[in-house]
């Protein structure tokens, strides 16, 4: 056989050993979310690409190169845009509905399209046009004799039952550890309560997400600076009327390190009716409404979005569709209870001065819809599970094996 004519052969059988279903990815990405109408994906260049939920590009919105995007947000109606000093909502079509020069940590577009975001210690809500409704700033008060006035650092927030829920920490000077900070906000920006949680630990609240009329927290808590070594994840449900239905610790298979603490994170939090997913920096792993572990998966990133029963998780910069009962891994995360007690609070929301003005923000939309869905797919499907963290070796394992009958048949012929 020719020589040639056999390397091209043993390069096509080769090839065919990648799943079919691993589509070409044409961007790294950033950022992805699931909207009404449609997938949003951030790019790492800051574009905003509009895809059908099949992965097939529909539009691109180019922000402006001085604008510093962080994520973006799904907005029923569209997506909102999250920057530094820039908070901006587009709708289904790309068009520029407003843009205010503003800062935020977190938001979360309400069912009526108001925006309800949080920045530090303040929590606050604009109108379906951007406008302030209100704005409020968090206090801590004196707890007792022992703890003098804390401050709160809210991190994240979500809406349940017609009431705005956020997390945070909250510090004291005369304890280093962090602890939890839970508070449910009214639409008009009246207090309902909160509660500060000990753990005995340190405690980090991180992402949060609606499941089924309750919030779910989840976050990490461990030894802090004292002990970082000592780690888990941490999820918890809680009501609208601040009954905490269960409150665990999950600790799944990884290597442990020195830094734990600081190392591990959870980047992402999506529930349905029936469970939640959580991406970290280490792995994802899938919870019933319960709390108890269904699936672990060695796949790092941030989950969008649970669609039909498979996630979409993004994950170093390729969005990956990924069924959870078929790509399970052999190992487990480990569920325990976290045992914690409510601190006694004093704790008001009082009128902030805020300003979100407009800003001047032009963009470029340019509209993608007569391109192939397949040759333009914006993300693989993770049916098989070493296609994600073995690609690249695969490919260096073709080449290699090229290269080495092609030297072989080389010798032979001379």
């Amino acid at each position: 056989m020719n020589r040639r004519a056999f390397i091209f052969i043993l390069f096509m059988i080769l090839t065919t050993a990648y799943p079919d279903n691993a589509l070409a990815q044409n961007w790294t990405l950033g950022d992805a979310v699931i909207s009404e109408g449609g997938m949003y994906a951030l790019t790492e260049n800051g574009t905003i690409v509009k895809m059908t939920l099949t992965g097939i590009p529909e539009l691109t919105i180019k922000i402006p190169d001085e604008i510093h995007v962080l994520n973006i947000v799904p907005a029923g109606d569209g997506v909102l845009l999250v920057g530094d000093e820039v908070l901006a909502k587009f709708s289904t079509d790309g068009d520029l509905i407003w843009a205010k020069n503003m800062s935020v940590d977190d938001a979360t577009v309400l069912p009526n399209g108001n925006v309800a975001f949080t920045r530090g210690k303040v929590v606050g809500v604009l109108d379906s046009n951007g406008n302030v409704l209100w704005i409020g700033r968090l206090t801590l008060g004196r707890i007792n004799e022992s703890l003098s006035s804390g401050s709160v650092q809210l991190t994240t927030i979500t809406y349940i039952e017609k009431i705005i829920i956020v997390a945070g920490t909250a510090s004291f000077s005369e304890d280093p550890r962090s602890h939890i900070f839970l508070a449910a906000i009214s639409l008009n920006g009246t207090l309902n309560w909160a509660e500060v949680l000990n753990t005995g630990y340190y405690d980090r609240p991180e992402e949060s997400s609606p499941l089924g009329g309750y919030a779910v927290v989840a976050g990490v808590y461990g030894g802090g600076s004292d002990a970082p070594w000592i780690a888990n994840y941490f999820v918890l449900k809680i009501s609208s009327g601040s009954e905490i239905e269960w409150f665990n610790s999950y600790q799944c298979p990884r290597e442990e390190d020195w830094d734990d603490f600081w190392s591990i994170k959870i980047l992402g939090v999506s529930c349905n009716e029936k469970m939640c997913a959580l991406g970290t920096m280490r792995e994802t792993f899938v919870i019933d409404e319960n709390g108890t572990p269904l699936a672990y998966l060695n796949t790092t990133g941030k989950v969008a979005e649970i669609v039909d029963g498979s996630l979409r998780v993004l994950s170093n910069g390729a969005l990956l569709k990924i069924n959870p009962e078929q790509n399970a891994e052999a190992g487990k995360c480990y569920m325990g209870w976290v045992p914690f007690s409510e601190m006694p609070v004093q704790v008001e929301i009082r009128p902030a001065e805020f300003s979100a003005p407009d800003v001047p923000l032009n963009v470029l939309v340019v509209q993608r819809t007569e391109r192939s869905g397949e040759e333009h797919s914006g993300f693989k499907s993770h049916s098989e599970k070493w296609w994600n963290n073995g690609e690249y070796v695969g490919i260096a394992l073709l080449i290699a094996v090229i290269l080495a009958v092609t030297l072989m048949l080389a010798k032979r012929e001379s």
